[in-house]
Parts: structure tokens; C-alpha cells; sequence
């Protein structure tokens, strides 16, 4: 498990040092909440050619399509994003 600086210590790192930990932590989010829980994003992922760890950067979200509250609609039920 990679450890991560405490809060009071990002103040000391590097620009690149703290996008680096950003995007880190972005894909491990990506990678172990949103893309195994969420149905929506599953399927948006699938239909884009992506995985989680195509997000290398917070300048790759730009791959992912924005969403609205109501999206649409998924077999006949409305789709909360």
C-alpha cells in the first residue's frame, strides 16, 4: 500500500511532486470505488476504451464524458449519476 505525506507535509512538496500524489490517488479512487460500485461509470468506461488507470492525470477526466444529475435512463429506471 503506497503511504501518502500527512496533510501538513503537502505544503513542502514540489508542484510535480503534489500532481503526481493528486493523480495517484485519483486512480486509486477511480480503480476502487467508483468503477467496481457504480454501474453508470462501468459502462461509460467500457464504451470510452478506458480503465481506471488510463486516468494518469486530473488532464485525462477530460476522456470521461461530464454527467448531469439525471443522465438517462437504464433498462426503464431513471440513471442518478
Amino acid at each position: 500500500m503506497k503511504r501518502y505525506p500527512r496533510n501538513s507535509q503537502w505544503q513542502h512538496l514540489s508542484k510535480e511532486a503534489v500532481l503526481q500524489l493528486q493523480a495517484d490517488k485519483l486512480r486509486r479512487y477511480l480503480r476502487d470505488t467508483v468503477v467496481p460500485f457504480s454501474a453508470y461509470y462501468r459502462e461509460v468506461f467500457r464504451q470510452h476504451g478506458l480503465r481506471a488507470d488510463s486516468i494518469r492525470s486530473v488532464e485525462d477526466l477530460e476522456q470521461i464524458p461530464f454527467t448531469s444529475k439525471i443522465r438517462n435512463t437504464h433498462n426503464g429506471h431513471v440513471t442518478l449519476c
